[in-house]
């Protein structure tokens, strides 16, 4: 088999490094002008995807260029297996006549902890749900310039797109959301060109959700709160763990073995061997562009 990456940023190159370590493919391409590890073949042009004819695809490149990429792509493509990183776009937009299997890269849905309280929530009445995800953005890429990476422009970062993970796992968990009110703005110091905080109001069926998100905190904090009839629970995903208590019951569980490369291994291998549950289709994908439009706008 072949695999074709399409960009070789911080992302892609995790990409890269972990389909490597899966070795299912007799080649691997990277659309880039970037140098490459022996182990990567060069692709410098993007129509040059008809001729190598990939099994699988990965779109790792800015978000402002996924639309574009993968409209060509499945013009010129048909029954091959896309993988696109999130966001799937940076605005709404739609293609007509999928003629690939097209997911997106929201891999917190194989993040045990997301699991756990997706099986300890079901069947509950849940009330609300609150999600915070606060950092520092000139942690995320140690070898690069925080005001350098797409981060700071405008059509591919802010937390809105960066932290959309965060929306699409709630989505997951309970049902597509609705807008109800927001807060989002520039609040730090950070030379960068979009949203630094937001705070967002939003229903799935009867549930309250609200997010807060900033990435100038110098405490990281990635954290679930939901509260239901029965129920309380706390999702950490620093910590890798789940603390609940239902009725009398309270029980606190680590997953200490659990790695971050661990979801990007599952979401390769399970999309390599047609393997579909739990991993985001175009389909949803498209819902959350034109939710995450909705906060934008």
């Amino acid at each position: 088999m072949i695999c074709l990456i399409v960009g070789y940023g911080s992302i892609g190159r995790r990409h890269a490094k972990i389909i490597k370590k899966l070795n299912l493919f007799r080649k691997i391409y990277v659309h880039t002008k970037q140098k490459l590890p022996n182990y990567l073949n060069k692709c410098l042009n993007i129509k040059e995807v008809k001729n190598i004819n990939p099994d699988y695809i990965v779109i790792a490149s800015e978000t402002s260029k996924h639309f574009k990429q993968l409209k060509f792509i499945n013009r010129v493509c048909s029954k091959k297996t896309i993988l696109v990183e999130k966001p799937l776009f940076n605005k709404i937009n739609n293609i007509n006549n999928i003629k690939n299997k097209v997911f997106v890269g929201y891999n917190l849905r194989l993040h045990p902890v997301i699991q756990k309280l997706k099986e300890l929530i079901k069947g509950q009445r849940i009330y609300s749900l609150k999600s915070l995800c606060f950092s520092n953005l000139k942690d995320w890429r140690k070898n690069r310039k925080y005001y350098k990476t797409s981060s700071a422009r405008k059509n591919s970062g802010g937390v809105i797109f960066d932290l959309s993970h965060e929306f699409d796992f709630v989505s997951w968990l309970f049902g597509n959301l609705r807008y109800v009110n927001s807060v989002k703005k520039k609040n730090s110091d950070l030379k960068i060109n979009t949203e630094d905080y937001l705070s967002l109001n939003a229903i799935a069926k009867k549930t309250h959700i609200s997010f807060n998100f900033n990435y100038y905190s110098n405490l990281e904090t990635r954290k679930i709160y939901i509260d239901g009839k029965n129920i309380s629970l706390i999702g950490d995903l620093i910590n890798n763990s789940v603390e609940y208590k239902s009725n009398k019951k309270r029980k606190k569980i680590f997953f200490t073995k659990f790695k971050r490369d661990d979801m990007f291994i599952k979401l390769h291998s399970n999309l390599i061997k047609n393997k579909f549950q739990n991993i985001c289709t175009y389909t949803e994908g498209i819902t959350l562009t034109k939710f995450i439009d909705q906060i934008k706008r």
